[in-house]
């Protein structure tokens, strides 16, 4: 694969800020709003309730943060990769759930659908992550 120039990786990270900030208010929206959209009938029994919802609000919070995060290595691409390598995890992790949820029909089809976009953004971390490896001031893991 041919390798990205940093002002490629510098648009990224603005970009992939954008995706996580733009994307909290819209999980609220769906969520308050309209329920039906992402959960099935077997798993709207489970939502609005405090318990659920504190938790939801908190993964919404967290999505919000990492965006912020995100932008942190567009202004020095060598620093601030601990979120990079944060998000990345999360992102493969919250597939994970996400599929699993939908393959238990808790899930509509809208929801998996949508964390493609979180799975490629996750794909193009570790790109990055390879690719500038040895480009780093202190390790790979803090830059």
């Amino acid at each position: 694969m041919n390798n990205f120039t940093d002002n490629f990786w510098k648009k990224f990270f603005v970009l992939a800020s954008l995706w996580n900030i733009s994307a909290a208010p819209l999980c609220l929206i769906l969520y308050i709003y309209f329920p039906s959209l992402i959960y099935t009938s077997e798993g709207l029994q489970y939502t609005h309730n405090p318990v659920f919802d504190s938790f939801y609000y908190i993964v919404v919070g967290a999505v919000l943060l990492f965006g912020v995060g995100y932008y942190m290595p567009s202004r020095d691409l060598m620093l601030n990769r601990g979120i990079i390598w944060l998000g990345a995890i999360a992102k493969i992790g919250l597939a994970v759930v996400i599929f699993q949820m939908y393959f238990l029909k808790y899930l509509t089809l809208l929801v998996p659908i949508l964390l493609v976009g979180d799975i490629i953004w996750a794909l193009f971390f570790f790109v990055f992550l390879n690719q500038t490896k040895d480009r780093v001031k202190v390790n790979n893991l803090v830059g």
